[in-house]
């Protein structure tokens, strides 16, 4: 498998997470991690939700707009400098301004592993291996259960040349999560640049 191809499938699990509408039971991942600031009215959430749906259909650009507006709502959200990061890194475009999404968000909500990740997928399209593989690290420290910390430390071992501890992320990823090589070709014939 091409290197991207692994990128791909990190990309792919880290698709963003709608944010629980008010007045709303929800048990998605999202609402039951989120420990960020409280929103300001429904807004910024009404412009997050946007900028998922956007995503999700593959309208990248339109998702940015959404975050940033988002945003602008409400600038303490940092799940919306997340998935803008996210989505910047997958168009291939502005990608030192992903990074500095990413780190927005790491500061506001430093012990999500769902941020880490996103960095580290940064640093791996940066050709940056020593520095996802230090965010990976962090997320599993929090988590030892993540299937996608596990693959972008893969990446980033093999990368760095420890082949053994490569296979060995690898295979625990598997483990945790069998679907994750097909998320990969999927997402590597159509969405990641790899530029």
């Amino acid at each position: 498998m091409r290197p991207w191809g692994i990128i791909g499938a990190i990309a792919a699990l880290l698709a963003p997470q709608v944010i629980a509408q008010p007045n709303r039971s929800d048990s998605s991942p999202l609402a039951s991690e989120r420990r960020g600031p409280p929103m300001h009215g429904s807004i910024a959430e009404d412009f997050y939700n946007q900028g998922y749906t956007q995503f999700s259909h593959g309208d990248f650009v339109a998702a940015i707009e959404s975050y940033t507006a988002a945003l602008a709502a409400n600038p303490d959200l940092a799940e919306a400098y997340n998935n803008r990061c996210l989505t910047r890194v997958i168009l291939g475009k502005d990608i030192p301004q992903a990074r500095a999404d990413c780190q927005e968000a790491a500061i506001r909500l430093p012990n999500r592993p769902d941020i880490r990740e996103t960095l580290g997928f940064v640093h791996l399209k940066l050709d940056e291996p020593s520095l996802a593989l230090a965010e990976y690290d962090s997320a599993l420290k929090i988590n030892p259960e993540r299937p996608i910390a596990l693959y972008g430390r893969a990446l980033a071992k093999q990368r760095l040349g420890d082949i053994n501890g490569a296979r060995a992320d690898r295979a625990a990823a598997l483990r945790l999560q069998p679907s994750i090589d097909r998320k990969s070709t999927r997402l590597n014939s159509s969405h990641v640049s790899e530029s």
